[in-house]
């Protein structure tokens, strides 16, 4: 298995475990099983120091996750992202040193509408 780190124009990053599909590859689109990367920040009434909600979701069966035309950045997944990826597949919470992985790397603070998305390769 084979994973992928991909980031978008819109400045998405997900970690995906490509499927073939002939269909897909004639329309230049990336298909498979796939996680976004994220920590963000959520203040709500009820908590205005607000709270921290990190990557927890991958799709069940293969979806079509993005146009090649939308990728502005494509690389073999690191370690510590193949991890995230087969942390969430199995279903296990993110340790500390995760979290603190995706604060330092993926963060977005949808009250102040700040993105801080790093490079690893920079």
């Amino acid at each position: 298995m084979d994973l992928i780190y991909v980031r978008t124009k819109n400045n998405n990053s997900f970690v995906i475990e490509t499927v073939q599909d002939d269909l897909r590859e004639r329309l230049h689109m990336l298909f498979g099983y796939s996680i976004r990367l994220y920590c963000e920040h959520i203040i709500t009434d009820m908590n205005q120091k607000g709270t921290d909600y990190y990557t927890d979701y991958i799709n069940s069966s293969p979806v079509q996750i993005c146009s090649q035309e939308d990728v502005i950045e494509q690389r073999a997944a690191t370690d510590i992202e193949s991890s995230i990826y087969n942390i969430v597949k199995s279903e296990k919470k993110l340790s500390k040193s995760d979290h603190e992985f995706l604060k330092n790397y993926f963060y977005f603070d949808s009250d102040n509408r700040t993105e801080k998305q790093i490079s690893l390769f920079q």
